[in-house]
């Protein structure tokens, strides 16, 4: 090799060292540090601007995107809860697909805020599954409401579902009868 070529200044007539900075790569130890904690983005957390940060799962730190305010559909699902018969709704049911696979007439009661307390916003959506109508109810003080007062499912396979609008206010829509 000519001793006319180099390497950052080094001749490569004979076997050299190359640092990290030769190679373009960071060297043991590096940190950016002095450049976070002079972050002034307010929308960048001080955790973020640590030399030290915590450390998350992928699961932990998702994102989900918002589509005129709700989450995009092609990036969340429900869960899917089955139950066999009628009873009142629980915190554990926000934000579920509840199938009801029972034969025979089920009540499904939305229970006021003083039982159950559901944030603002709260979907549960609903599928007949078993032959038996679904009827919705509202606990004393509560409010279920939709167009034509419909609160049954018009049979097997209806989807409905609710939301919550306000403390014991809530919408009911759906394949719903009187």
């Amino acid at each position: 090799m000519p001793t006319s070529r180099t390497v950052n200044g080094l001749s490569l007539a004979a076997d050299i060292a190359l640092t990290a900075a030769d190679v373009g790569a960071t060297a043991t130890g590096h940190t950016h540090a002095q450049y976070l904690t002079s972050e002034s983005d307010p929308t960048v957390p001080s955790w973020a601007k640590a030399a030290q940060k915590p450390a998350y799962t992928a699961a932990e730190v998702s994102t989900v995107s918002l589509v005129s305010g709700k989450a995009d559909a092609n990036q969340v699902s429900a869960a899917i809860v089955t139950i066999t018969a009628g009873r009142a709704l629980a915190l554990a049911d926000a934000g579920m697909m509840v199938l009801i696979t029972s034969a025979s007439a089920a009540t499904i009661t939305v229970p006021a805020d003083s039982t159950v307390n559901f944030p603002v916003g709260t979907e549960i959506e609903f599928r007949q599954q078993g032959a038996g109508l679904v009827t919705f109810v509202g606990a004393a003080g509560v409010t279920v409401t939709n167009a034509g007062n419909r609160k049954k499912s018009v049979g097997q396979y209806a989807v409905f579902a609710l939301k919550k609008l306000a403390a014991n206010d809530w919408a009911l829509s759906g394949e719903l009868e009187e």
